[in-house]
């Protein structure tokens, strides 16, 4: 178990650090199954001490707990937010983050992986389930503690390590845990790997980034619940857990897509996506969607899971405000960019929201049919034309048909060679 053996009595109540110690190291002894010896857990009020027990000068604000000689050394939740980046709601999976290292350190020998040391302590504390933006860094250059400290990437470490445990079980990471030695060495590592989960570890990496979504839907308490008060209405808990729940359908369905989609926007706008993370909100305040911030409405979507046409509406949507947004954070030396100026020039509809709609919709067409069918795509461009006639949207559908703009990748190639030199 553990004993708290440094508080102050006059910042902090007994009674309530132990129960937030209790929760954490629960947490703990229900994935590891057992108990271990107790330790102990030390709480800090300035940063200035903090650094006195570690033997440091300086530690960065992040910094706010550590293990260190079977001692958890944690600021208290009560000055977590005055002394550090964190907020004070971070302070519970900090705690059960660093009674994981000690439960491993107890129950098994290694010290390398870095990654997997701190991706389990991750997975366990639950501390980055809303964290998706990382850069990816190769897990070579973070087995070691000296690769690591030069590139730490706690978020990539966590959801490697939770893709592990849902694809192959907790079991098999016991396993493969109980199989390293103390130093790690990675091509011990590797073949250890290769033996337990009968892939080598760069086959189940590669696997893995794959299943990883540029494109992350995000749902934010208080921009929605910004949104709700420009209706004069307020967040309930029923609203935020209806809209994490389509959050997570929105994901998912958008997943099946993403690759293909991606791909057509690099042929058809002559881009490199390079991005890894490109991060929109979701809202079941809104009916609409934008481009700038990046938002998808989600309100008109509450069959998304079951009903074949709202799940194709939906990915339409967020194809017309992808093609927005990849003009707007490209280069104006691109090629979209640079036709999109062309087409402003010659004025083809005398209004300058209809000219950007006119190769904006030639792009969402293009993709829509690509990855639906001409159909469905045809459908979608007459019933603007009918029901949107006398605004942008309607007027440049109509002039795009006029044309014979193809409904496929090779729309914007038509516009420059077949439209724009008449």
């Amino acid at each position: 178990m553990y004993k708290i053996t440094k508080y102050d009595k006059e910042i902090d109540d007994l009674v309530d650090l132990k129960k937030l110690a209790d929760k954490a190291y629960k947490k703990n002894e229900v994935f590891f199954g057992t108990n271990i010896k107790s330790f102990e857990i030390k709480f800090f009020y300035t940063r200035k001490s903090f650094n006195e027990s570690l033997n440091q000068n300086n530690t960065p604000d992040w910094k706010v707990g550590v293990d260190k000689n079977r001692q958890v050394l944690i600021f208290s939740p009560n000055v977590f937010e005055s002394v550090s980046s964190h907020s004070k709601s971070e302070f519970e999976g900090v705690l059960a983050h660093e009674i994981t290292h000690i439960f491993k350190d107890d129950l098994f020998k290694f010290i390398n992986p870095i990654w997997l040391s701190e991706g389990i302590s991750g997975y366990i504390s639950g501390q980055y389930k809303k964290v998706t933006d990382y850069q990816f860094t190769d897990f070579k250059n973070l087995h070691s503690r000296k690769g690591w400290n030069k590139n730490p990437n706690y978020t990539q470490s966590y959801l490697f390590t939770s893709f592990l445990i849902g694809e192959f079980g907790k079991e098999k990471m016991i396993k493969l845990f109980r199989s390293l030695g103390r130093e790690g060495i990675y091509l011990d590592f590797l073949a250890n790997f290769k033996e337990i989960f009968e892939k080598s570890f760069n086959e189940v990496v590669e696997g893995w980034k794959k299943l990883q979504p540029v494109l992350k839907f995000v749902y934010s308490y208080s921009y929605e619940n910004s949104l709700l008060g420009l209706k004069g209405e307020k967040l309930t808990v029923d609203h935020t857990a209806q809209a994490l729940d389509r959050k997570k359908m929105a994901q998912r369905l958008w997943n099946q897509y993403e690759e293909k989609i991606f791909e057509l926007f690099d042929e058809i706008y002559r881009i490199d996506i390079k991005e890894n993370n490109i991060e929109a909100f979701v809202s079941l305040a809104l009916s609409l969607s934008y481009s700038h911030p990046l938002t998808i409405g989600l309100k008109h979507f509450s069959d998304l899971d079951k009903n074949d046409k709202t799940q194709r509406g939906f990915v339409y949507r967020v194809i017309h405000e992808l093609a927005h947004y990849f003009m707007y954070t490209r280069s104006k030396e691109n090629f979209t960019n640079r036709l999109h100026l062309k087409i402003q020039k010659k004025d083809l509809l005398n209004d300058h929201g209809a000219n950007l709609h006119y190769l904006i919709q030639a792009v969402e067409f293009g993709i829509i049919s690509e990855v639906f069918g001409f159909k469905y795509a045809d459908y979608w461009r007459n019933w603007i034309i009918e029901k949107s006639a006398n605004n942008e949207y309607g007027k440049s559908a109509k002039l795009l048909k006029e044309h014979d703009v193809p409904m496929n990748k090779e729309c914007l190639e038509y516009i420059k060679n077949n439209v724009l030199i008449k």
